[in-house]
């Protein structure tokens, strides 16, 4: 999987934010299918879940920091490294 400031994600995200106006646009506005025009469809499927509340939060413990999931371990095999998620 690709790190946040890697050139793919970095050229997704300026893909997206450039053809669809903002990056709120991006999170909260604009249907799957908009996004998926400019990306790709698991690109639009995990806004779609994370707008729908419908990710793995594993609690922080002892100093530890929390983490969220979108994808389940069995969904993340078939992604190609250069994706955002």
């Amino acid at each position: 999987m690709a790190g946040v400031s890697a050139k793919s994600v970095v050229n997704e995200y300026e893909k997206l934010v450039s053809n669809l106006g903002n990056e709120f646009n991006v999170l909260f506005d604009a249907s799957g299918e908009e996004i998926a025009a400019f990306s790709n469809s698991r690109i639009a499927e995990g806004v779609m879940l994370v707008r729908g509340k419908k990710v793995n939060l594993i609690p922080g413990y002892d100093g530890e920091y929390g983490k969220i999931s979108i994808f389940k371990k069995d969904q993340k095999a078939s992604v190609s490294q250069n994706s955002l998620f």
